[in-house]
């Protein structure tokens, strides 16, 4: 079931393109892990993100409007999951987003600062969404061991040389988290996508009437996912709570920015991490505003 967001400048991919396929890159959009087969992506702890905290810079790159739409997609995950992005203090481990060529991820935290861009095409509210989704540690929907039984993949459309962006990968990889397969998963491809033929399917549903590859926003599974693998208190007073009685305290004297990783993690409440979120309007500052 898709989640009714209410937020604004949608995509749907037209057949045949999809800009997250726009860079070359593995899957299309995924910067490859130098040791992908010692890696298990949400398997292994060591990619997930401390307390779901992620640190993140903004290129100054980005006009104002651009600003908002990344702004809008960071408040579909304070508003429906635990993880938060917070502007870069001195973190050694942080998100670059910047303008290369399409759009790319890193799967969960690589280590020091890593790229996620959102270049021509990209700059879409559930792009963005998907792109994050990547860094938070997921991998594309129809990677997982039993796609087979929900999908067919028609090989025979498959543009030369691209067929391994459909390779699925065992449970040893890849943990399902004991959610069923969700043909809405934002994470899911399109049923044209790296097709030779415009009018050509490379990816079908087994379900009749499935329709898969949307990109407006969350499904419920990709919700109940990302909430499973950081153990998020799913409701939403609980994570917006304070963990300590000085939070307050703490926050009037600057610690949320002076100690970001814990006082975003334990007092969300006193930190603002319940309200929207502004941008910036300055056109040099190179982070959003929180």
């Amino acid at each position: 079931m898709q989640l009714k967001l209410g937020i604004a400048k949608y995509f749907e991919p037209e057949k045949g393109f999809d800009p997250l396929h726009k860079s070359g890159h593995f899957e299309g959009d995924i910067l490859k892990p130098k040791f992908i087969e010692e890696r298990n992506a949400i398997r292994d702890n060591r990619m997930k993100w401390p307390h779901g905290a992620i640190p993140y810079v903004i290129a100054n790159t980005f006009d104002h409007q651009e600003r908002s739409i990344i702004a809008r997609a960071i408040e579909e995950y304070h508003k429906n999951t635990c993880i938060r992005f917070f502007p870069r203090n001195n973190e050694n481990d942080f998100v670059f987003i910047t303008r290369k060529e399409g759009c790319f991820s890193m799967i969960g935290r690589d280590g020091g600062p890593q790229l996620l861009s959102l270049g021509d095409g990209c700059m879409f509210v559930g792009i963005i969404i998907h792109e994050f989704m990547h860094a938070v540690g997921f991998w594309h929907e129809q990677s997982r061991a039993d796609r087979d039984n929900y999908v067919t993949i028609l090989w025979e459309n498959i543009q030369q040389g691209q067929t391994h962006n459909f390779a699925k990968y065992t449970d040893g990889r890849l943990h399902h988290l004991n959610e069923p397969y969700d043909y809405d998963s934002i994470m899911h491809y399109g049923p044209y996508d790296f097709t030779k033929f415009r009018n050509r399917p490379t990816i079908l549903p087994k379900q009749r009437n499935a329709l898969i590859g949307q990109r407006q926003g969350f499904s419920q599974t990709d919700v109940r996912k990302i909430n499973k693998l950081y153990q998020c208190n799913t409701s939403h007073r609980k994570m917006c709570s304070d963990s300590d009685n000085q939070c307050r305290g703490w926050a009037e004297r600057g610690e949320c920015k002076k100690n970001p990783k814990w006082m975003l993690s334990n007092c969300k409440k006193s930190c603002n991490q319940c309200r929207s979120i502004f941008v910036s309007t300055d056109a040099d500052n190179t982070t959003l505003l929180t």
